[in-house]
């Protein structure tokens, strides 16, 4: 859970720097078309969705629940997001972001089921991010 709460807050503090003005895409074109935004919004709620789901699993659900579970979150609160930014001057909806959000969704869940979030409580993709603490009295 403090690994949900952090990634939040990063995450919710960089959406607020954008909406007031900062910048918030990656400086990436692919032959003259500016990609960063989209790359950024793959990685982000990709990311966010694994992080949502792991939180749901560490509470006993079952491993595709939790996952699918995470997957819906992240791409409600990003379409929320997204609709949001229409009420901004400094940002603007698109349905380019959305449609990056879901993939990135989509593509990494598959890629934490098949590295081995359903066989184990956390996941072997987890593992690394994990350490219990010894409790020395």
């Amino acid at each position: 859970m403090l690994l949900l709460a952090a990634y939040t807050t990063i995450v919710g503090a960089w959406a607020m720097a954008a909406n007031a003005g900062a910048a918030h895409g990656l400086p990436l074109y692919v032959q003259g078309v500016f990609v960063g935004d989209k790359v950024v919004h793959f990685v982000v709620v990709g990311l966010f969705a694994l992080v949502v789901a792991r939180a749901i699993r560490l509470r006993g659900c079952r491993a595709w629940q939790s996952l699918l579970a995470g997957m819906a979150i992240a791409v409600v609160l990003a379409t929320i997001e997204e609709a949001t930014n229409a009420l901004t001057p400094h940002r603007s909806c698109s349905l380019l972001d959305i449609v990056a959000d879901v993939a990135g969704v989509a593509t990494l869940g598959a890629v934490a089921w098949v590295a081995g979030f359903r066989s184990r409580p956390l996941g072997s993709f987890f593992d690394s991010l994990y350490r219990p603490h010894a409790y020395t009295g």
